[in-house]
């Protein structure tokens, strides 16, 4: 007869191995499915929100480019009867022969041009545009009919309607003229 040791194992069941069921893999991967749609939705909103001020920036740098330029003018023509606008002989496309800072109202470009008339590189899609008016002395805010002595000139860059860059400034027949 045989007898058992106290230290034999008695024969017993498998133990049942435990894992996801389906329903468990199916929420699992729902969730990291939401998760990762959050994650790559923030980064695309990082990314355009990153476009959108560099894009700014440089609309901003055509802007101020283009009113140094004017500024560097003087107020009213210095060769010629004064008139508001551009002068016989100066050109409406190249502003080579500008020189005085009406010749630039109602001027714009798409793309923007330097001076000599090249497309500026990289600025594909925006347009740069200008406006020259006579404002009153006491609130440049109030455009006038004729001369007051004060100038105000807004450069705006736009793409399509959006305005993306401005610069006002405001030139006074004072301004000692270079």
């Amino acid at each position: 007869m045989m007898t058992r040791s106290p230290h034999a194992r008695s024969p017993r069941k498998p133990a049942k191995v435990r894992g996801f069921s389906l329903v468990e893999a199916v929420m699992s991967t729902m969730i990291l499915s939401v998760m990762l749609v959050a994650a790559l939705n923030t980064v695309g909103a990082m990314k355009a929100s990153r476009y959108d001020a560099n894009e700014r920036t440089r609309a901003e740098a055509l802007a101020h480019a283009l009113m140094a330029e004017i500024l560097g003018t003087e107020y009213e023509e210095p060769d010629d009867l004064p008139l508001f606008s551009r002068e016989l002989g100066e050109s409406s496309t190249s502003r080579l022969l500008w020189d005085d800072v009406d010749d630039y109202a109602g001027w714009s470009a798409s793309p923007p041009e330097t001076r000599s008339g090249l497309a500026v590189p990289g600025t594909a899609g925006l347009e740069r545009s200008v406006a020259v008016e006579w404002v009153n002395p006491a609130d440049v805010k109030i455009t006038m009919g004729s001369d007051t002595g004060i100038k105000k000139i807004t450069v705006t860059v736009r793409r399509g309607t959006l305005v993306i860059g401005e610069a006002v400034a405001v030139r006074t027949e004072a301004w000692p003229d270079s």
